[in-house]
């Protein structure tokens, strides 16, 4: 029979020979237990370093400390409700399934108590008849919504069977949609890693083997169901694979990063079974801007930051068109109204399934088919289902400045920054002239009213309905056939007033790159925090991207030209010299004020070792606008590449001066300094590098 390890004392014996018997015993044995080791001691150590950490159920208040709270702090103190159902392949897996779930929610509950003194608490688990979806879990998280919409608890969830094919990611693990209440998840009875642990640990008796594989399996149980339960939440992925809301899972992660903490805190705060009113769905978004205002640059993974990002601004300004067309029945009008309550909420596939009957029933009315456009890019940006509606509600011509807002914002997710910039032209020009005749109205209060004559239009005016008295009238006949019931039509919102709608405006008509538009509106916002913060993103942009002072781009065309700059500077990597060429000159030829084509032409030498060519293009960029950051950073490397080290260095150190946080050119005039002796100025340097970076210099 196979022992379980080999009998310590034949190695001890064989090192005592190793080292003589001249040393002292207490040496000797010091030196056996450190360099005899047997190979249970070995695998032991392996063992314990292939064990998980213990999921972290306290935030570190010194990690925390400069992240805004809410007034109430981040504590909840309350009790969430979940139902769980569970496939027929998760159940043969295990006969002790339903001990396996309880323990799982209580593990997760013990930290979601630790974190917020939020205690989940199962209410039912139920038998769930679904199939293994083996690609993607998409079809099973829509089938569980379908089957139970949660309105009665906190939260649905769902489990199916394992699969051969899952992976450390997250999608194969679990899948949720951001401020939803259904989120499923795979079973986790990975057959491979089993075997393999077993075919590793030869030494190791069956019970360590048996601990390290639960323990494997617990935390990543717990950690995939706090990543989902999160998502629920509307946490995004982080960038870092130490944290549970990263993207992949890993055996290490045992917190969530600290604005994710506190992002889930101020969520949990207004996470009720009931729909909410509009006042705290607004109050809530208006937090998670706070939040979101204070998050660092690269702190989350793009995608679902900025889908975070869209569904808070939809939350706190509602964005969402709420005024009803004046043909829509009451019953209709009611059923617009719970699909724009869904879509405050994040539950998409409910208002998708309220607001179909009326896309076919009002085929030209905007708000309706522009609802549905929104709908359908929340579910799936890309889809074609999403481009249809969209294309469609595309077509109608609005006037609602509402409608074309959301509109615009959906043109933004869906990466169509032409269309997008058409609807913010509109708004643009609709709510300025708006705003002109406001402030000309205010200005002509003053002057003495004139008393309208009998016949003139205004004293003959119908009284309109927000104002009207309502009078008792004598019930009518009932008719045979009496036509639907039509809901009156209620003032259009004078949006040029609101400050917040600027405000919300503002950062639009930054994210489509109409930089002009984006100043104003901040302006109009009379938040004079939100001004400066557009400002510095303006003048970023300008700089970065070489659109020149004001002006020099019309106002009209900032978003085109933006949007060609950005595809411009990822193509310079991947695409010919001779596309590139094309692309730039048509782009000099549109916005001939421009230093961007140059910039881009620049880079397209330098990148072909052409130095001279090089230098040419970025000093024309730069007589164009001196506060071309990359001009100076391109060339700054061209001169240091000919050995020009005092050109090199004053356009490596302008760069720098105009753009602190590109740590390339931080990188370049190091380099520079050491290629000049100048130790002086590199050590001063570095040390201006630690404190903007907060790491060492390379």
């Amino acid at each position: 029979m196979k022992p379980d390890r080999v009998p310590p004392f034949k190695n001890t014996q064989a090192c005592s020979h190793r080292f003589g018997h001249s040393l002292p015993v207490l040496v000797g044995l010091l030196a056996v237990s450190a360099a005899c080791r047997t190979p249970w001691d070995i695998e032991r150590d392996r063992a314990r370093r292939l064990t998980p950490p213990k999921i972290d159920n306290q935030a570190d208040p010194a990690r925390v400390s400069d992240i805004p709270t809410p007034a109430d702090g981040t504590r909840v103190n309350a009790t969430y409700q979940v139902r769980i159902y569970v496939d027929r392949d998760y159940r043969r897996e295990s006969a002790n399934w339903q001990k396996e779930l309880e323990d799982l929610v209580d593990q997760a509950s013990s930290i979601t108590e630790g974190l917020y003194g939020a205690k989940l608490h199962i209410e039912s688990i139920r038998r769930w008849e679904t199939y293994n979806a083996k690609d993607t879990l998409t079809p099973a998280l829509d089938s569980l919504a379908r089957i139970d919409s949660g309105k009665d608890v906190h939260w649905v969830v769902g489990f199916i069977g394992s699969s051969s094919l899952v992976t450390a990611s997250h999608d194969q693990l679990g899948r949720a949609y951001m401020f939803a209440r259904h989120f499923v998840l795979r079973g986790l009875r990975n057959a491979e890693e089993i075997t393999a642990i077993e075919d590793s640990f030869k030494y190791l008796s069956s019970q360590e083997r048996d601990q390290l594989i639960r323990s494997r399996r617990r935390h990543r149980q717990t950690a995939v169901f706090l990543h989902e339960w999160a998502h629920t939440l509307g946490a995004p992925h982080a960038r870092s694979p130490e944290f549970i809301n990263y993207e992949q899972y890993d055996s290490k992660q045992e917190r969530f990063d600290e604005h994710t903490t506190k992002l889930i805190a101020v969520s949990l705060r207004h996470w009720q079974r009931e729909a909410l009113p509009d006042a705290e769905v607004q109050s809530w978004g208006a937090e998670l801007q706070a939040l979101l205002s204070v998050a660092p640059t690269g702190l989350w993974e793009a995608t679902s930051t900025e889908q975070l990002r869209n569904y808070v601004d939809q939350m706190a300004t509602s964005a969402v068109a709420s005024t009803s067309g004046a043909q829509l029945s009451r019953q209709d009008a009611g059923q617009l109204n719970r699909a724009e309550q869904a879509v405050r909420k994040g539950r998409y596939r409910d208002a998708r399934g309220e607001i179909a009957p009326l896309v076919a029933r009002y085929p030209n009315d905007a708000h309706v088919q522009i609802l549905a456009c929104q709908v359908e890019v929340a579910i799936g940006a890309l889809t074609p289902e999403a481009s249809k509606q969209c294309e469609k509600a595309a077509s109608l011509e609005s006037d609602d400045a509402e409608s074309q807002i959301s509109l615009a914002e959906v043109h933004l997710v869906r990466k169509d920054i032409a269309n997008a910039v058409k609807s913010l032209a509109k708004i643009h020009q609709q709510l300025t002239v708006e705003a002109s005749t406001e402030a000309a109205t205010a200005t002509s209060k003053d002057a003495p009213a004139s008393k309208p004559m009998a016949d003139a239009p205004a004293a003959n005016a119908a009284t309109p309905p927000w104002a009207a008295i309502p009078k008792e009238t004598p019930p009518s006949k009932t008719q045979a056939n009496p036509a639907p019931e039509k809901t009156p039509q209620r003032p259009a919102r004078k949006l040029s007033t609101e400050p917040r709608v600027w405000a919300y405006l503002a950062d639009l008509f930054h994210r489509a790159g109409c930089l002009t538009w984006a100043e104003d509106a901040a302006k109009r916002s009379l938040d004079p925090e939100k001004e400066r913060e557009i400002h510095r993103s303006v003048v970023r942009t300008r700089r970065l991207l070489g659109t020149g002072p004001a002006g020099a781009v019309p106002p009209d065309r900032e978003g085109e030209f933006v949007d060609a700059m950005e595809k411009l500077q990822e193509q310079v990597f991947t695409e010919s010299r001779k596309k590139l060429q094309e692309k730039i000159q048509a782009l000099r030829d549109s916005f001939p004020l421009a230093p961007g084509p140059h910039i881009a032409q620049c880079e397209v030498h330098y990148r072909s070792g052409i130095l001279v060519d090089a230098k040419k293009s970025c000093e024309r960029a730069l007589a164009l606008d001196d506060e071309a950051v990359q001009a100076h950073y391109v060339l700054g490397l061209a001169y240091e590449a000919i050995r020009q080290m005092r050109p090199a260095i004053a356009h490596l150190e302008r760069a720098i001066e105009l753009e602190p946080g590109f740590e390339g050119c931080w990188r370049a005039l190091m380099n520079a300094y050491r290629s000049s002796n100048k130790s002086r100025e590199l050590s001063a340097l570095k040390a201006r590098y630690q404190q903007q970076f907060s790491k060492s210099a390379p």
